[in-house]
């Protein structure tokens, strides 16, 4: 779900919800136009216990609260998305991805080196090739 607030007002114009990939919100947050712990958010305190819930309804085809954001517009006049609830699950998703990764990287048949590769672009900022750059970038 996305909300438009009108500029250094704080009211919402409109609330409309908006269906995103989890790419494309790692890829929007690698673009540094999605923040996804923005400083009114508090700090990540999920337990394993709620990530392990989460992943699992995942898994099992439950359905898992929506994602809200809202959109803002900084002092450049570019649209930057911030999450206002959602941040604990996407958090989680990246941990998960990562881990993924990781587990992919010894294997070295056709499928699982196309699934690697997949994670990688949604888990790290891509060139101009669509490949992965993984060094480390401050955020």
């Amino acid at each position: 779900m996305e909300g438009t607030y009108q500029k250094g007002i704080g009211i919402m114009l409109d609330f409309s919800p908006r269906e995103y990939s989890i790419r494309e919100l790692f890829d929007s947050y690698n673009r540094k136009e999605t923040v996804i712990s923005p400083k009114f958010q508090r700090r990540p305190v999920w337990e394993y216990k709620a990530k392990s819930y989460l992943i699992d309804s995942i898994i099992s085809g439950y359905p898992i609260p929506r994602i809200f954001i809202r959109e803002k517009i900084d002092l450049n006049m570019t649209a930057i998305r911030e999450i206002v609830d959602g941040q604990q699950r996407l958090t989680t998703l990246m941990l998960l991805l990562r881990a993924f990764y990781s587990k992919f990287t010894n294997m070295q048949d056709e499928n699982s080196i196309s699934t690697r590769d997949d994670i990688a672009r949604c888990i790290w900022k891509t060139d101009e090739f669509g490949k992965p750059d993984k060094t480390p970038h401050s955020r």
